[in-house]
């Protein structure tokens, strides 16, 4: 099975957005965290994947596993997506 990236809503400057490793470059900003929110787990659920909310200052807030995803056997090295998305 083919593994899926999650989506990850985090702050960034200018607001809040939706990132994805797939998405090279490409960013999905909103004006509020809800908005954003609202609109990752949404995308999440369309291509079966996990959504990862980061409070603002970047930790890892909730993660939300998608029912359809592959779960992998691998744990989730937290501390790495923390550097990945912090400004």
């Amino acid at each position: 099975m083919v593994r899926v990236s999650p989506i990850h809503t985090v702050r960034r400057p200018d607001g809040w957005t939706n990132e994805c490793d797939t998405w090279p470059r490409a960013r999905d900003p909103h004006s509020t965290r809800d908005e954003a929110v609202r609109a990752g787990r949404e995308r999440a659920r369309q291509a079966a994947a996990d959504h990862v909310l980061h409070a603002a200052d970047g930790t890892v807030e909730d993660r939300a596993p998608s029912e359809r995803a592959p779960r992998s056997a691998e744990p989730i090295d937290v501390a790495l997506i923390v550097r990945r998305t912090s400004p």
